[in-house]
């Protein structure tokens, strides 16, 4: 798999970090590539680069459950960046199940099913312009109304209000976690004697709507709904932790 072998980093010490897992990736020393992309996730450096990167070692080493979280962390800080799509995809075809990702529910499905391929950034970028210009076109309107500057006013207030909404939605999104290990039990309720709906395995996808306790609400792809010990599940953003169990 083609990796990034360049990145923007502040400090030297962690393009140092950088450079040193680039290089035992391509030497197939795929722990070491590992151990130096995962201190950089440890020291908060939340780039699309290194959790490709590090998305890609996990593939090589056949886990897939890490590789799948690794690439949904890059594709939620860059969505456009088609070969993290590919390769996602490319992992699910590894799955035992194939599941799809989760979508979004409500208004984020109906109304904004089309700001998945923007960033957060760019979405606030957008709404802050169209705000500015809304209030440049207010007062220019207290000076000369004109019926084109109603309408500027009107389609700079109305971007601004969508572009917030996009922005909130990326900055806020639907707990994503993809699960790992197999045969895991996924229950009517959040008791242990409860009936098993369904099971979970190795890079499965799931949205969780819920949490009591250990034990997480969650809903896969295909519409199946039930509980399961949080455990056995690594939870795609925030990154605070790599592996589940």
């Amino acid at each position: 798999m083609t990796i990034f072998l360049t990145m923007l980093i502040g400090a030297t010490s962690f393009s140092d970090s950088f450079e040193l897992g680039t290089q035992a990736y391509e030497n197939n020393q795929y722990s070491q590539a590992v151990e130096e992309y995962e201190s950089l996730v440890y020291n908060r450096i939340y780039e699309p680069e290194v959790f490709y990167n590090l998305a890609n070692t996990y593939y090589q080493q056949g886990d897939y459950a890490l590789a799948m979280v690794n690439y949904e962390r890059a594709y939620f800080l860059n969505p456009r960046l088609k070969i993290v799509q590919e390769n996602i995809e490319q992992t699910r075809m590894q799955t035992k199940q194939q599941l799809a990702r989760p979508t979004s529910a409500g208004i984020e499905s109906e109304f904004y099913f089309w700001h998945h391929m923007i960033s957060a950034k760019t979405s606030l970028s957008i709404a802050i312009f169209s705000w500015l210009l809304l209030w440049f076109g207010l007062i220019l309107l207290k000076k000369s109304p004109r019926k084109g500057l109603k309408a500027l006013v009107g389609v700079s207030g109305f971007v601004a209000f969508i572009f917030f909404g996009s922005w909130y939605l990326k900055t806020n999104p639907m707990e994503l976690a993809v699960a790992q290990g197999d045969d895991i039990p996924v229950r009517i309720g959040t008791k242990e004697t409860d009936t098993i709906r369904f099971e979970l395995y190795s890079g499965d996808r799931v949205h969780i709507d819920a949490h009591m306790g250990e034990q997480v609400r969650i809903t896969t792809a295909t519409g199946n709904r039930g509980w399961v010990d949080q455990k056995y599940l690594v939870t795609v953003w925030p990154p605070e932790r790599t592996t589940g169990m």
